[in-house]
């Protein structure tokens, strides 16, 4: 009985299963050593080997350690097609569903095949989902944006409106504030408008946003920046130019900054899209300690003409009653823009 069919005979039988992940790089002889008597010990099933980097030349050592200490399977958990050792009994054939990273998902499969065949190794297909622990990763490296942390497909693909219902604690809406409207623009186009605020403006995601504006921590903005991007790859949206909903002149220049800019910056670097200031602030009045009335009278934008990129993707930090995204969705639609996405990382409703 190979590993695979081990595997499901345990599942039917309703019995379950333990395996450790050993990384190369972070190991040595004696700490192998001393991990193979824990796994005998613990009756563990399998050992995962394989990291996301290797840095050294040690996955042949690593498992032949680990052979002359244990009978448990070593199965490959390889985080790149390099990653292929004959000593190992398996390799999991790992295809990334999480992401868009073509290569991930069958590009390296292609290039590795050959060598599997040659290698002898038992493959195991093998779906890989990555979920957003909260850490940058070198996964981000590769492009394999991990699935947001706080929500399940199904919470994170729903279409929320203005009077969405309240669940969960303290009264949340379902991780996003996700509202769809269509109208005709002057030139009868039909223009469809999308705004989402992904996190409730609290706890960690409150602190980055105001650490950002009034702190100058201007690394927030990557942080923030990832919210918005693990949303936009999720929902698939179709953008192809990245602006942002300017602040007044006068908090410009107080803040050394436009915080809605610099997300915006980090967003079209990690979306490979080019990032264009195609909207200019006309009124000075900020809603900055507005409360929900007085947010509803809009702020005034003009826009750029549009010639070619016109699916655009606006961000602000934080999202209340939507006034500044559907002022600046009037002023790109008034120029030609035929979709409009409009994405805050954090949303105080």
């Amino acid at each position: 009985m190979n590993i695979y069919q081990h595997i499901f005979k345990k599942s039917a039988e309703g019995k379950k299963q333990f395996a450790i992940l050993v990384d190369p790089d972070k190991e040595n002889e004696d700490s192998l050593e001393t991990l193979c008597e824990l796994a005998n010990q613990h009756k563990v099933d399998y050992l995962f080997v394989g990291g996301s980097l290797l840095t050294q030349d040690c996955l042949s050592d690593c498992i032949e350690v680990i052979k002359l200490h244990t009978q448990i399977p070593v199965v490959l958990f390889p985080g790149d097609n390099l990653q292929i050792n004959s000593h190992a009994d398996a390799i999991l054939f790992l295809s990334l569903i999480s992401g868009r990273n073509p290569d991930l998902l069958i590009g390296k499969h292609v290039i590795s095949a050959p060598i599997l065949k040659e290698a002898g190794l038992e493959i195991i297909p093998t779906g890989y989902m990555l979920i957003d622990g909260g850490t940058p990763s070198s996964e981000r490296t590769k492009n394999a944006i991990p699935v947001p942390k706080h929500a399940s497909p199904a919470t994170h693909l729903i279409k929320r409106s203005v009077n969405c219902s309240r669940i969960g604690r303290r009264g949340a809406c379902a991780m996003e504030l996700h509202r769809t409207q269509t109208a005709r623009s002057n030139t009868g186009v039909l223009v469809t408008t999308q705004i989402l605020g992904i996190e409730p403006h609290e706890g960690h995601t409150r602190e980055l946003v105001l650490g950002l504006k009034y702190g100058r921590k201007r690394m927030n903005a990557r942080l923030l920046a990832d919210i918005v991007v693990d949303s936009i790859t999720w929902n698939d949206f179709n953008v192809d130019v990245v602006t942002w909903a300017p602040t007044t002149t006068s908090h410009q220049h107080e803040r050394g900054m436009d915080h809605a800019e610099l997300i915006a910056r980090h967003v079209g670097v990690l979306l490979a899209l080019p990032v264009k200031r195609l909207l200019r602030r006309i009124n000075t009045v900020s809603q900055t300690g507005l409360d929900r009335d007085e947010r509803l009278i809009s702020p005034e934008f003009v826009a750029r003409p549009l010639r070619r990129h016109r699916n655009v993707l606006i961000i602000d930090d934080v999202v209340t009653t939507g006034a500044t995204f559907l002022a600046a969705t009037a002023a790109l639609v008034a120029v030609g823009a035929i979709s409009v996405v409009c994405v805050a990382p954090s949303r105080t409703v």
